[in-house]
């Protein structure tokens, strides 16, 4: 007999301001996987990153779900992120407390963000390159515009739950929280998302 599993996600946006057309037909494209529960997410406009993440998972917990999809306005992700993201969880260790699709910089390196190899140590947050094989990479930080994350991970962050200092990204400072109570955290390098530049409209 297969074991239960809850497959609930809450969707949890972070807007910098008014939505890119492309963007908006990307979020609203995506599929609900018929074996999991889609329940209310939430939007928060012009608002620190921060803060922001700290009151989407907040809202996220109140729903009741598993899972926050955390997405950001400018990542386009495939219509069927969600099931493979959710494929991603199952497919890791049960100690994992996020799974990221692949997206890359905003820039002429165009670098995939793989951040840090848990071999080197947990301080470790060194570019690395996308596998010749696809497939999940346990990193020691992951980016949070296209990924799915176990709220019952984050009920054990002491709040608040993630921070932008001078030092560190939000979600670096997350990732880091989350490796430091022995959680895992994957790159799922065979779901790509678009990065979006907002204002050039370019794509990469």
């Amino acid at each position: 007999m297969s074991e239960y599993r809850d497959r609930s996600y809450s969707v949890v946006v972070a807007m910098r301001g008014n939505v890119h057309p492309v963007a908006y037909a990307a979020h609203t494209a995506m599929a609900n996987p018929a074996n999991a529960k889609r329940v209310d997410g939430a939007v928060i406009y012009g608002k620190e990153i921060g803060y922001a993440r700290c009151r989407l998972f907040e809202t996220a917990i109140a729903t009741g779900a598993a899972y926050a999809l955390c997405l950001d306005d400018d990542v386009l992700p495939p219509r069927d992120i969600v099931a493979r993201l959710l494929d991603g969880f199952e497919a890791a260790p049960s100690d994992t407390a996020a799974v990221s699709a692949l997206y890359c910089t905003k820039d002429a390196e165009n670098l995939p963000i793989i951040l840090g190899d848990p071999a080197r140590g947990a301080d470790d947050h060194t570019w690395r390159r996308a596998p010749a094989v696809p497939g999940l990479v346990m990193v020691n930080a992951i980016p949070l515009g296209a990924a799915l994350v176990s709220l019952a991970a984050i009920k054990k962050v002491a709040p608040p739950v993630c921070v932008m200092t001078d030092d560190e990204s939000e979600d670096v400072n997350l990732s880091r929280k989350l490796t430091a109570l022995g959680f895992k955290l994957y790159v799922d390098t065979r779901i790509r998302c678009g990065h979006l530049d907002v204002t050039t409209g370019t794509i990469y």
